[in-house]
């Protein structure tokens, strides 16, 4: 996922979208809050959302260039091997006797259990498709159909995100990567401020059929989905870049300062799973739903990459510029 002033080769840098670094980190708190195990049940269906928003911009400022694109998927393959390792290396230190296993190492299969992982190979394997679709001239100027054929035979619910590699969620990837050669984002911008209020209502209507109707909302789901991504993830989506609006304008600093730690959100998603282990060694704390816990990772997090970043500028521009 790269800032918007990094999306086109040789184009002239654009502003940064507050909102948009702001939504990422509002979609992590969600996420992080989830991996505790303390938060509400209807946290999971915010974390789709989340999920499906990370995805959506990833594809939103891939580069179109299927060069640049292979490069950034390389990246974020070696990304997912370093980590990978460190994974590893970590569990055999604190799981004194466990048998050792290459599921274990890659974070796939049924034996994986540190679940970032996943997110790093999918998105990996999603950029290079992506840099085979442009390499095809299947993208940019075919990338509807594209969604169309991926949302109608690209679905699977057999096995989890976890233990193989799900292209349902590839949907989310290309719609981003179609929604950009059709809306730039001043323009997205723009028309999402001006219709805040009919999406907010309508997406509202849409989630209580969903949630309170459930025959109604499997019925309406299934329909406009074909067999693929789930409608609530993607209203949920939406929500979250209308939230993300909302505060730039009624509380701009706070958004301000959630835009700053949405720019490293690859490198929270990666690493707050190694700082969450030390609550799992500690089942009894559960204060007000440990709802703290995102808040203060997202804030210790971001002074780290802060950190890392002085002392090792090219690497972490290297890594995380993906």
């Amino acid at each position: 996922m790269i800032p918007p002033s990094e999306a086109g080769a040789g184009a002239a840098p654009r502003p940064r979208e507050v909102w948009i670094d702001a939504a990422r980190c509002i979609a992590m708190f969600f996420i992080i809050w989830l991996h505790t195990g303390k938060s509400p049940a209807w946290n999971s269906d915010l974390v789709g959302g989340a999920l499906c928003l990370f995805f959506v911009f990833a594809g939103y400022f891939m580069p179109q260039q299927a060069g640049r694109c292979a490069a950034r998927a390389l990246r974020m393959l070696w990304l997912w091997v370093l980590w990978s390792l460190l994974s590893a290396g970590l569990y055999m230190l604190t799981k004194q006797g466990a048998v050792w296993s290459w599921e274990r190492l890659v974070g796939l299969g049924d034996d994986a259990y540190n679940t970032p992982l996943w997110f790093l190979r999918n998105l990996a394997v999603y950029q290079l498709l992506v840099a085979g679709m442009l390499a095809l001239r299947l993208l940019p100027r075919h990338a509807w159909i594209v969604v169309a054929l991926l949302a109608a035979f690209a679905y699977t619910c057999e096995h989890s995100q976890h233990t193989t590699i799900r292209f349902d969620w590839m949907v989310a990837f290309v719609l981003g990567t179609a929604l950009r050669t059709s809306v730039a984002p001043e323009v997205l911008s723009s028309w999402l401020r001006s219709h805040a209020l009919v999406l907010t209502v309508a997406i509202a209507i849409l989630l209580v059929q969903i949630h309170a109707l459930p025959a109604l909302g499997r019925s309406l789901d299934m329909a406009v989905r074909v067999c693929s991504l789930p409608v609530e993830s993607l209203a949920y989506t939406i929500l979250y870049s209308l939230a993300a609006m909302a505060l730039v304008r009624w509380l701009p600093r706070m958004a301000a300062a959630m835009a700053a730690s949405g720019r490293c959100m690859i490198f929270c998603y990666i690493t707050h799973s190694f700082a969450l282990a030390v609550f799992y060694n500690y089942p009894q704390i559960d204060f007000a739903r440990n709802i703290w816990v995102p808040a203060l990772l997202l804030f210790l997090l971001t002074g780290l990459y802060g950190a890392l970043n002085c002392l090792f500028p090219r690497a972490m521009r290297f890594l995380f510029s993906c």
